[in-house]
């Protein structure tokens, strides 16, 4: 006999579960773009102490892209459509002031930093390696 009382039960903890783990992706995506706007108040000050731009861009990325890219790709599978907005708009207007030498979008900073974390995975002394599927070996015959 199934027991679909506690079914409904798993599927509601399920749910909350999802929930809250989207609402504590909000809020970091909100404490990382307040953290990021007070640098670029920063940066802004440096821009009018003649600060040159190549030296704008290397500290803006030095401040600001490493903290989007901090931990990316363990929350940033879980940002929403309109957080990652929220973060490409904050990347484009750092770009429009001239703090950055490039667009940067969320999609390729994460993009990037999963492709990274995983070729880091595949060697025999990372910490996170034993995850992985044993390694095959592919025989080729002619």
């Amino acid at each position: 006999m199934i027991n679909y009382a506690a079914i409904t039960v798993v599927i509601n903890v399920k749910k909350e579960l999802v929930h809250d783990l989207l609402l504590s992706c909000d809020l970091h995506v909100i404490a990382m773009l307040k953290q990021c706007s007070q640098r670029i108040y920063l940066l802004r000050m440096l821009r009018s102490q003649g600060l040159s731009a190549d030296h704008l861009s290397t500290i803006f990325a030095g401040l600001i892209v490493s903290r989007v890219l901090y931990a990316l790709p363990c929350w940033g599978v879980f940002a929403s459509v309109g957080q990652s907005g929220r973060i490409d708009a904050f990347l484009k207007r750092a770009y429009k002031f001239g703090f950055s030498k490039d667009i940067i979008t969320f999609n390729e900073l994460l993009t990037k930093s999963g492709s990274s974390l995983f070729l880091k995975m595949q060697s025999s002394v990372h910490c996170l390696n034993y995850l992985l599927p044993p390694k095959k070996n592919h025989v080729l015959q002619t």
